[in-house]
């Protein structure tokens, strides 16, 4: 195949993009530690009321990640072609389809998850505004019904956008 890199060599470059190759992968490590920072401070009940602010970070993090995804699916096709220029994915080699596919589901499923915190963001502003509800005065009892009533829809959910998802997928190779 064209384009191909020999040795794994960080300080070779791609032609027309003079993007270090190692900095990619460096880039998607610095967001997997702070994924990971992330991880640790979320179980803290002091960082709820800054919920709304978070889960805003996210959303834009989600998009930019679903576009990232998107990207990298055309600069594997641009790669796959003769000489860096584009090729028809019908004439690609089933591998070069079939990453391509994971590629943009990635991106679509990243979509459906930036959609999921922009709508948990919105729910975490009408929590934040009531005055009523206070999260130590939920009871057990009260979170455990919304919590099994959230799980039955989250399934619901999951289950419509595996369906969309192969659609739209399917749709895009047709």
């Amino acid at each position: 195949m064209a384009g191909m890199v020999s040795d794994g060599d960080d300080s070779s470059m791609f032609p027309d993009a003079f993007i270090p190759l190692g900095q990619v992968p460096a880039t998607a490590n610095r967001l997997q530690r702070a994924a990971g920072e992330l991880r640790q401070q979320a179980s803290s009940p002091g960082a709820v009321p800054r919920l709304p602010v978070t889960l805003s970070h996210l959303d834009e993090a989600l998009d930019q990640l679903a576009a990232s995804m998107r990207l990298m699916a055309e600069a594997t096709a641009e790669w796959c072609g003769e000489d860096g220029a584009s090729v028809s994915e019908d004439r690609l080699e089933p591998e070069a389809r079939a990453l391509l596919w994971h590629l943009r589901l990635v991106a679509y499923t990243l979509i459906e998850s930036r959609d999921a915190c922009n709508a948990t963001r919105e729910w975490a502003e009408r929590m934040l505004e009531n005055p009523a509800t206070e999260m130590r005065g939920l009871s057990v009892a009260s979170t455990n019904h919304g919590g099994a009533r959230a799980n039955a829809l989250s399934r619901r959910s999951a289950k419509g956008m595996h369906e969309r998802v192969r659609e739209t997928v399917s749709a895009a190779h047709s």
